[in-house]
């Protein structure tokens, strides 16, 4: 339960990083979870996509009837000596957490460790960079929003989280049945329960409107309106649906190194209040 609290800190769209005293970006951009650095990377050009497998990182990137697999362990290396088999072909090693073999057309089925993953990713994809950057602008200009969070580092249950964002530096967020925060310009407000007492501490001012990647790469436009792609900054797998309308994000889901995080958007520019808790 500690580590799950502590994750909770590596909030949606890296807001709560600062809020939670784990580092601020003082009025400039908010700084983003810092994720281990793993050794394993796609294939350039692939097209890319991620699950959970307990505490592990299982990717696949594809380009063509080529598929790799890739498998990365809580401490972000790769994990070796695994037999994997890609839509029924044993899979040869091909590096640090590394395994390859040829797909067949359509979703990709991974089995490893007595499970099988699908993998919806096509051979071929249209580009998706023009994409991510529609949705990086259209989220910056965003004046509130709402999402809930499921965040995991293992197989455990994962910390459900209820946020609240108004721009450019208000946030609060409750974790079910848990601390609750409130974040106000340079100060904030920290009760460890919902009927608990609230303490008022300062806060280093941040700009809460900012996406959980740094930087796309291998960027794909895998289905209507859903872009997946790698972040070589914090070392995690994208996938995003996207509003066509409005190109704002309606859920992102976020494979990084022991960090599994759901977020799903919702209450875009919608009145959303947030004051000092009485």
């Amino acid at each position: 339960m500690r580590r799950l609290r502590d994750l909770a800190a590596l909030a949606p769209l890296a807001a709560v990083v600062a809020a939670a005293g784990c580092g601020g970006g003082g009025s400039g951009s908010l700084p983003l979870p810092q994720m281990q650095a793993a050794v394993v990377t796609p294939p350039p050009g692939a097209v890319v996509d991620a699950r959970q497998w307990g505490g592990r990182d299982l990717a696949l990137g594809r380009v063509g009837e080529t598929a790799t697999v890739s498998v990365v362990g809580p401490q972000g290396n790769g994990v070796n000596g695994l037999t994997v088999r890609i839509d029924g072909r044993t899979a040869d090693s091909c590096g640090a957490g590394c395994y390859r073999a040829r797909a067949g057309d359509g979703p990709v089925v991974v089995d490893v460790g007595g499970r099988s993953f699908r993998f919806d990713v096509p051979a071929s994809a249209p580009p998706g960079a023009a994409l991510v950057t529609r949705i990086t602008r259209a989220y910056g200009r965003l004046r509130s929003v709402a999402l809930v969070q499921r965040l995991a580092s293992s197989a455990a249950p994962p910390l459900v989280t209820r946020f609240l964002f108004v721009a450019p530096d208000r946030l609060s967020y409750a974790n079910e049945g848990g601390s609750q925060a409130v974040v106000i310009g340079a100060r904030r407000w920290d009760r460890p329960s919902p009927t608990g007492r609230w303490a008022r501490s300062p806060q280093q001012r941040v700009r809460v409107m900012h996406p959980p990647w740094r930087r796309a790469i291998d960027a794909h436009v895998v289905a209507p309106h859903t872009v997946t792609f790698f972040d070589p900054e914090t070392r995690a797998w994208f996938r995003v649906v996207v509003d066509p309308q409005t190109s704002l994000p309606r859920t992102v889901r976020m494979i990084g190194v022991s960090h599994f995080m759901l977020d799903r958007f919702s209450r875009f520019d919608e009145p959303i209040s947030i004051v000092p808790p009485r």
